[in-house]
């Protein structure tokens, strides 16, 4: 059985971030610290993790608040090797665009390393277009 769970305590999320670094290996180049990182999650973002017989298998962190423009934002998506072509990253990113919607989204958005192929297949596959490479 899946069974999606939002985090919203920074310790929380610190100790799930930690725990999927080994996945993430590009997210240490972009933050100066996963404390703070965590800190800032809890505030606007929605984290969400995928649970498989009682183990976190998978996660999401997604904007959803941005009024203005109307466009919600994909920053973070890991899966632990072991729970890979399960579909979970899928239904992940189905639960981060109903709850999008359900925030008055309009469009959403995410970056993506542009050596990264298989995320890149991954996300032509979910319907993203590519703006540019840099």
């Amino acid at each position: 059985m899946t069974e999606f769970v939002r985090i919203t305590k920074a310790e929380e999320i610190e100790s799930l971030v930690n725990e999927f670094l080994p996945t993430l290996p590009h997210l240490l180049k972009k933050i100066d610290s996963v404390s703070e990182f965590a800190e800032k999650l809890s505030k606007f973002a929605w984290v969400v993790v995928v649970k498989k017989k009682n183990e976190n298998a998978s996660m999401m962190v997604f904007y959803s608040n941005d009024l203005e423009t109307k466009c919600g934002y994909f920053t973070l998506l890991a899966t632990k090797p072991e729970f890979r072509r399960q579909g979970l990253i899928k239904s992940l990113f189905e639960f981060g665009f109903n709850q999008m919607k359900k925030d008055g989204m309009k469009k959403a958005r995410l970056e993506v390393d542009s050596d990264n192929t298989r995320a890149r297949n991954l996300y032509e596959k979910m319907g993203f277009l590519f703006e540019c490479e840099s």
